[in-house]
């Protein structure tokens, strides 16, 4: 109890953001509950699944981190602003119960770039959700978007190559959702946010639809969605994702479709197609390739992809898991290849663009060290 009183004084004093996290992270680990969950010693096993309680205030505490090389090149040219090494992620992760119907989910990142924006604004998500039973959620707070597709739904921190218009869409945002579970393998989400594009103004808003399905070997992330992109000017997105799981590996295919109306716009002039395979040839390794084409051919209401872009990714990599049954652990490589017309000068990709990336990635779960690394084993 000294130790306790000791660290909320710590947390009370006048430390800078890292250490009053870090302290925090420290309370909540320490907190009735949780002890039991350090202590444990349950088998592991060959999948993502954790070891964890499934009741408490603290289920999940982790701490991920990605470090990276990376070399561009813009044709045969070397560019130096975005070669050398990277920390490319800290993110804390923490989620738990409160009582019976309530729960919490948060994740913030660390790195210097995005708390120069506000500490807020570096939260990825942080809502609370009330699960009255077992058909029906309700969530507020800062969610990610619900708008389809497997390559959207990613989590940044596994992600080595993003195309143009996800490079630009703002996914976190506050709002509110209610989630209704058809059946184990049917959940409808309807939601309402701020807007992604509120960069334009800060009062816009945006609605949409989800559905999310798994049926035998088919997975979907289907969603429609209505976003103001400037005050009272509205564009629809439709975006499906498609994934097809089969023994060693998976298959997905995602078409998110942007349309606005007005002159120049036509309905399927405005997309991102992307392909992609994994293959896991024995258990450790994980071998990618991945295809994506960001087209829009005239809606100038989409400020994700400009007019007159035609660009076409292509990106191959590799992923190895050093710990028997776990993916705690990762090292990647990757190469990536743009070409064709952006047609924002300053967007994030341009044509004759070729990225190599090589790095590591862990995660520390708090609350399953012993199993994490086999401590006493």
């Amino acid at each position: 109890m000294q130790a306790f009183r000791v660290l909320i004084r710590n947390f009370a004093a006048p430390l800078d953001i890292m250490e009053k996290l870090l302290t925090l992270l420290l309370l909540l680990v320490l907190m009735p509950g949780s002890a039991s969950a350090l202590d444990a010693d349950t088998t592991l096993v060959e999948t993502d699944s954790e070891s964890r309680p499934e009741h408490g205030l603290l289920t999940t505490a982790k701490l991920e981190t990605r470090f990276s090389w990376q070399r561009d090149w813009a044709g045969s040219r070397k560019q130096a602003e975005k070669s050398g090494f990277f920390g490319d992620f800290i993110n804390v992760v923490l989620g738990g119960h409160i009582g019976s119907h309530w729960s919490y989910a948060y994740r913030q990142r660390l790195s210097k770039q995005t708390l120069s924006d506000g500490f807020f604004n570096a939260t990825d998500w942080l809502y609370l959700t009330y699960k009255p039973n077992e058909r029906w959620e309700f969530s507020a707070g800062k969610e990610c978007l619900a708008i389809g597709g497997f390559a959207y739904d990613k989590a940044p921190i596994d992600v080595y190559h993003y195309s143009e218009y996800l490079s630009n869409i703002s996914c976190y945002q506050i709002g509110v959702s209610a989630a209704y579970n058809l059946s184990p393998a049917d959940r409808f989400v309807v939601q309402a946010t701020q807007s992604p594009f509120r960069g334009n103004a800060a009062d816009m808003y945006g609605f949409g639809l989800q559905w999310v399905g798994h049926h035998g070997c088919y997975n979907s992330l289907w969603s429609t969605q209505l976003f103001e992109a400037t005050p009272g000017h509205w564009i629809h997105f439709l975006a499906l994702g498609n994934r097809f799981d089969f023994g060693c590996g998976q298959f997905v295919v995602d078409w998110t479709n942007r349309y606005a109306g007005g002159w120049g716009a036509s309905f399927f002039g405005d997309f991102t197609l992307s392909g992609e395979l994994h293959v896991q040839p024995v258990q450790p390794l994980n071998l990618f390739v991945k295809y994506v084409w960001d087209h829009n051919s005239g809606d100038g209401s989409d400020f994700l992809v400009r007019p007159g872009t035609r660009l076409h990714h292509l990106q191959a990599g590799a992923e190895f898991y050093p710990l028997k049954g776990r993916r705690d652990v990762r090292f990647h490589a990757s190469y990536a290849r743009v070409w064709g017309t952006n047609g924002n000068p300053a967007g994030v990709w341009q044509g004759n663009e070729s990225i190599v990336k090589l790095g590591l990635t862990f995660r520390f779960d708090f609350l399953n060290l012993k199993q994490q690394f086999k401590f006493g084993k």
